[in-house]
């Protein structure tokens, strides 16, 4: 190993590297390293501590997503007693973090109806995450639309409930959000939470489902 880094818990999935630095999903937090090993890093073989780390819930199963500056992990239980949360960061590590070692809070997190255990996809100003409640989200990746309050929580821009569990990350391909569902369907629905949807809060149907053979596990 060139450099190995604590995370302070297991870290069960791949780290998400984007400019020069490794994030890490682990339980209870998410954190930061420098990847090339230059910053926080001293001794033969060389330890690393985080550039920083922050609270993210009791368990980051899945690689975090980083998009436009934030870090975007999804906890299989949230803050306040929810069962699930998206966990959004600086991924700068500035906004919202202090102290040495320096810990950062969450720019916005937002509630889920189940664990989340997939990787957040983030596109076209949204981000969208599954949950173990069967449940397809769509919010707003800035933490404008739908939130308020301090610290500020997000409410979904939309939901799409399936048959069954989803365990997968959600594609997004020209406008259509694809998923799969452990009731052993295909599922689309409109990026835009448009085409099917209605209602306040706003739900959507599919655009159409298709049938495996089986429960669809991995993503689309």
């Amino acid at each position: 190993n060139e450099w190995t880094g604590s995370a302070g818990a297991s870290i069960p999935a791949a780290p998400a590297v984007v400019s020069g630095i490794a994030y890490v999903g682990a339980e209870g937090q998410v954190a930061a390293f420098e990847a090339m090993a230059t910053a926080g890093c001293t001794g033969t073989p060389t330890p690393c501590e985080p550039l920083w780390s922050g609270t993210a819930g009791t368990w980051v199963a899945s690689t975090p997503s980083v998009v436009g500056g934030k870090v975007y992990a999804a906890a299989t239980d949230g803050v306040e007693g929810t069962e699930g949360a998206l966990v959004v960061f600086d991924a700068a590590g500035i906004q919202g973090c202090s102290g040495t070692p320096k810990v950062c809070t969450p720019s916005w997190t937002a509630a889920l109806g189940g664990p989340a255990r997939g990787s957040p996809t983030v596109v076209g100003g949204r981000v969208y995450v599954w949950s173990d409640d069967g449940s397809l989200y769509a919010f707003d990746a800035a933490g404008q639309v739908g939130c308020s309050g301090e610290p500020l929580a997000c409410e979904p821009l939309w939901t799409a409930p399936t048959g069954g569990v989803i365990r997968n990350t959600p594609a997004v391909v020209g406008g259509v959000v694809y998923v799969g569902s452990a009731d052993a369907n295909l599922y689309a629905f409109d990026a835009a939470g448009t085409t099917g949807c209605s209602g306040a809060p706003v739900t959507c149907e599919p655009l159409w489902r298709a049938p495996a053979r089986a429960d669809v596990i991995d993503s689309p």
